[in-house]
């Protein structure tokens, strides 16, 4: 279980081939060979600095706002999101360093905040790869260290950089390789490759988030405990222990972590590390966080720590997860729900396939969290299950038959040359094996390696005429064995008859041969995918109160079969498969002729799967959710299959990632129904349906080469018989829901609503949503934005997501027209686009607008100090004035009908008051607040104004407020800082909040 420190955001990359910013770059839409032979045979050379792929790049932030995109060598982004994102890269004025370019990358969302990640050394993550051949380094992230609003309000990141270094996987391989192909032979020799083992490490110079300040707040991070899990432990290195939340530097809140370390020996040894190996055996676990400045504490529990292995143990199973087995190897033995049984034409070592590599359902959640404990002293706990489903399996099973013959010159009595089997076939493959010897009991004669011969043919009896579908006569020299040519594939229902013969002209010759019929039996049993999921989760409010939800993940129909709609699973970690490559082969002709062979190859790589899919999840088609006898939710969501990737030319390039449309595409919500538990059964009370549109994705493509051996064509060949290319597409772009359509049965009538949603080409934003409701009436809102109102400078700053004008139709008539107006603004020489002024429509003449409000003044940090209301042409109409304090942070008061001109002589004690109660947060110091507040309100010069007070506890929310009658309200909270109580100024409670859990 694995908890990060999500504050502030990050931009990853996961690299392809060479870094996108510091290698020349060659990424076209098209390759020609001819015209680009020159390009492609050096982007396939080996050590090449060509970089010929995207890189991937990810964005994350801790407000929610993520997504992914591509970048050229001109540092232009293309950008994948559902916000109309902007994202401008510079390369900062700084030597390369061995990682390459210093870039800072600017983010600005469509509400005009800014993003700005990297820049310098320390905000950037610097990455050293160490595997077999040549290290790899690169930048592989960007950290946040600075957010800027379109007001300038600033919050900046501050880091230290932490070097940590462990390892990154394991892994180990062997293979048979097809041997160059005799001429006169179609069945060629295999060369095995051992078994070879490697190690991968990582050495990380990574950015670590010390303090985040904004306008007198900060949060400072510390981190003193010792992380075991790396190989160079340092205090620079050492885990979060505490954070502390300050206010103009009075402590407001602090929080204490501590930890579970779990130390697992032994180490996987396998891989030639030690026994004790301290990355591989040692882990963290967060074991409580508490508030201590109120006493309460968060605890945290898992399952089964101590029967969590050692990182990259052999007690594995396909997927990477712990089963307890005291496997020798990480290969599996051969078995119905893996494909190492390819290698069995090889009769490879069973000490190599040996490992129990079955999924253990009991430990498929070792180390998940397993339960919550709240401060309240209410708890949640979570349960899991493997990711399963109950499904008609066809197990292979092998029926056996045996033939025996002789043939022997000398002694009749032995003398049995053919013999034969009929059988009727269940519809599998003939496996069979058998060899011939000369007869060394009934001796007889000398032995004739010419004229001693076997032979085998199998015949379908069920053809008219029957049909010989296998027929092979051999010297007894060699053996008869389907692993070293194809299985014969038979015909459910036919029959077949097997016949064995040997033969001699003048000696004596003893043969045999076995045969397997290969038999598939249905059989219904559980279908592991990898890893668990959720089954369930209780959740207590400590005092007897609770609820249990569960989770199945199959329609509500379904869920008592078993059989789930697991839509994509988990890439084995753990492989077996048949390769082609190409080599040079000598023939004894002049020049040597290039063959296409196989590779037979079984490899454990516990990372590759991470680098080269973009996506390594368990995907559901539904999901429904049951609180027993109460209610239902099922929910539907998309999946489609990435696009395989295109190979222009042969032989395949085996680890070529997919094109990424599919997940693109996947994991939409498409259909939610809801259920009522009545009368014994869940009933369907709504029915909603999504449709989205993609019509605006786009993709770049990816070009992979490579050079299978050395090779100088000659004049007339195939340039490229050496190489192989193909592609893969990067896709991004943006959908969102096009239609929502809502049936919901009420008394036995279905009501049906409908939403169709339509989006701006410009700026992807909704201009337009219609919705069609039960009684046919038709509600219609339209948008329009910086784009569709001409507004340049708000389209410079991004501000695209901001709706500008509002219309609002009932049946085609217009009841409702709003709009609202940015200007930019200079306030002490700093550019500011900021509202300018809001505005109505007479309904009788939409086209006249008439201003609601007019904001008239802001202060240097952009906040709001004057407005107007209902200004006349002369700009004349009832004033308010905005008085900021607690550093302007929080607005102090409101004074109605006043100008801030004829106010701002008599603010100077509130505001610096205020600052005070900032600063010292005592009940004393807002008591002082609240007592210059209520002499403000009593100045003779603001006697014909109506004045309404506040004051605050930093970072939680308004303490009081004071409106123009005097009758103050105070706002009371509970030790989770939610708001519990209004009492009036005497203590009588005016409101009160209880919060429960949500059944």
């Amino acid at each position: 279980m694995s908890w990060q420190l999500s504050a502030g955001g990050v931009i990853s990359r996961v690299v392809k081939d060479e870094t996108d910013e510091n290698h020349v770059n060659w990424k076209h839409d098209t390759v020609n060979e001819t015209t680009d032979l020159l390009q492609i045979k050096e982007a396939a050379r080996s050590g090449n600095a060509t970089d010929t792929e995207y890189d991937w790049f990810n964005f994350s932030l801790s407000n929610g706002l993520s997504g992914s995109f591509y970048i050229d060598m001109a540092l232009n982004a293309y950008v994948e999101s559902k916000d109309k994102l902007k994202i401008e890269i510079t390369e900062k004025d700084a030597p390369p360093s061995a990682f390459g370019k210093l870039l800072e990358f600017k983010i600005t969302d469509k509400y005009g905040n800014q993003y700005y990640f990297g820049g310098s050394e320390v905000n950037t993550e610097k990455t050293l790869y160490n595997q077999k051949g040549t290290d790899k380094r690169a930048v592989t992230g960007w950290y946040l260290y600075k957010f800027v609003t379109p007001q300038n309000k600033q919050i900046i990141f501050t880091y230290s950089t932490e070097i940590i270094s462990y390892y990154t996987s394991l892994n180990a391989g062997f293979s048979f390789q097809q041997n160059c192909l005799d001429p006169s032979s179609s069945l060629g020799s295999y060369t095995y490759s051992d078994v070879l083992k490697s190690k991968s490490t990582i050495l990380s110079e990574k950015p670590k988030l010390i303090s985040i300040a904004e306008e007198g707040t900060e949060i400072s991070f510390v981190y003193g405990k010792e992380r075991r899990d790396v190989f160079n432990n340092s205090s620079g290195n050492n885990l979060l222990t505490s954070i502390a939340i300050k206010n103009n530097n009075r402590l407001i809140e602090s929080y204490y972590f501590e930890y579970f370390g779990v130390l697992k020996t032994p180490a996987a040894t396998y891989y030639g590390i030690p026994y004790d190996e301290r990355t591989t055996t040692n882990r963290h676990f967060l074991k409580s966080i508490s508030k201590l400045n109120q006493n309460t504490k968060t605890e945290f529990e898992y399952y089964d720590l101590d029967k969590l292995p050692a990182r990259f143990s052999l007690s594995s199973d396909y997927y990477g997860f712990p089963n307890g087995k005291g496997n020798f190897s990480p290969f599996p033995a051969v078995a119905n729900d893996n494909n190492f049984g390819i290698f069995d034409r090889f009769h490879p070592s069973t000490l190599v396939l040996s490992a129990d590599r079955k999924v253990n359902p009991l430990l498929a959640s070792a180390g998940n969290l397993k339960k919550i404990t709240h401060a309240t002293k209410g708890f949640s706990e979570m349960f899991y299950e493997p990711n399963s489903s109950m499904e008609w399996v066809d197990n292979e099973v092998c029926v056996s038959k045996y033939l025996s013959s002789a043939n022997n010159k000398c002694n009749p009595a032995v003398d049995n040359p053919v013999n034969n089997v009929t059988f009727i076939s269940p519809g599998g493959a003939i496996k069979f094996n058998g060899e011939a010897y000369t007869d060394d009991v009934d001796v007889c004669n000398n032995a004739d390696p010419i004229h001693d011969t076997h032979k085998l043919v199998i015949t379908d009896l069920s053809l008219t005429p029957v049909k010989i579908v296998y027929s092979r006569s051999r010297p007894i020299a060699e053996a008869f064995d389907s692993n070293y040519e194809s299985p014969v594939n038979t015909v459910k229902d036919h029959e077949y008859k097997v016949e064995y013969s040997v033969s001699t002209r003048f000696g004596g010759v003893t043969g045999w041969v076995s045969f397997c019929l290969k038999q598939k039996t249905p059989t219904k049993q559980f279908v592991y995918f990898g890893g668990n999921r959720v089954s369930s989760i209780k959740e207590s409010d400590g005092e007897g109160d609770s609820y249990t939800k569960n989770y199945y993940y199959s329609p509500l129909s379904d869920i008592s079969s078993g059989k789930t709609s697991v839509a994509e699973s988990n890439t084995a970690s753990i492989m077996a498969e048949i390769r082609e490559t190409s080599k040079s082969c000598s023939t004894g002709n002049t020049f040597p002729e290039i063959q296409i062979l196989n590779v037979y190859s079984a490899y454990q790589n516990s990372i590759f799967p991470l680098f080269n899919y973009r996506s390594n999840n368990i995907l559901y088609w539904y999901v429904t959710e049951i609180i027993e006898n109460k209610s239902a939710v099922e929910k539907k969501f998309s999946y489609e299959p990435n696009q395989d990737s295109y190979i222009g030319h042969l032989p395949m390039i085996y680890d070529i990632p997919d094109t990424n449309s599919g997940e693109l595409k996947s994991n939409l919500l498409l259909e939610e129904n809801i259920y009522k538990f009545e009368n014994g059964t869940y009933n369907k009370s709504i029915n909603t349906i999504y449709n989205y549109d993609f019509n605006k994705i786009k993709s770049l493509k990816s070009y992979v080469f490579r050079e299978n051996f050395t090779y100088y064509p000659q004049p007339g060949e195939d340039p490229l018989r050496n190489i192989s290319y193909g592609y893969y597409e990067n896709q991004y772009g943006f959908y969102n829901p096009t239609s929502i359509v809502t049936k919901e049965k009420i008394s036995n009538q279905i009501l049906e609503m409908t939403i169709n949603n339509q989006y701006s080409n410009l700026n992807y934003q909704i201009t337009s949503q219609k919705t069609t409701f039960p009684d046919l009436s038709i509600h219609e809102t339209s948008y329009q934005y910086a784009h569709e109102k001409g507004k340049t400078d708000m389209i410079e700053s991004n501000m695209v997501g901001i709706p500008l004008e509002t219309t609002v139709l009932k049946n085609g008539k217009t009841i409702s027209k709003t709009g609202i107006n940015y200007q930019k603004k200079t306030i002490v020489g700093k550019e500011h686009i900021l509202p300018d002024l809001t505005v109505s429509y007479d309904l009788q003449n939409p086209s006249t607008p008439t201003t609601e409000v007019k904001y008239t003044k802001y202060d240097n940090s952009g906040n709001l100090l004057e407005y107007v209301l209902k200004p006349d042409v002369n700009g004349i109409g009832t004033s308010a004035a905005i008085i900021w304090g607690y550093n302007d942070t929080q607005p102090v008061a409101k004074i109605e009908g006043a100008t801030y001109a004829q106010v701002s002589g008599f603010i100077t004690d509130i505001v610096n008051y205020s600052n005070t109660d900032a600063s010292v947060g005592s009940d004393i110091s807002e008591q002082d607040l609240i007592d210059k507040l209520d002499a403000f309100r009593k100045r003779t010069e603001l006697a014909n104004f109506q004045i309404t007070t506040y004051t605050y506890d930093p970072l939680i929310g308004v303490k009081s407020i004071t409106p123009p009658n005097g009758i103050r309200e105070v706002y009371i909270y509970d030790t989770a800082n939610r708001l519990k109580e209004v009492k009036d100024i005497s203590g009588n409670i005016l409101k009160q909040f209880e919060y429960n859990y949500k059944h």
